[in-house]
């Protein structure tokens, strides 16, 4: 049981759900070392944030 990968992607979709339960549009505040290496992310979560 100690050698089970963490499934990250799975994590993050079910926080983003949890964040995006309520009436309201959450935040988030996101830090990237550079522009090519924030771009997916800044893309990806801009539909729920």
């Amino acid at each position: 049981m100690g050698n089970q990968k963490i499934n990250y992607q799975k994590l993050c979709e079910e926080e983003i759900s949890k964040a995006s339960a309520g009436e309201r549009v959450p935040s988030v505040l996101l830090h990237s070392c550079c522009a090519p290496c924030s771009s997916y992310c800044i893309e990806y979560l801009s539909q729920y944030f």
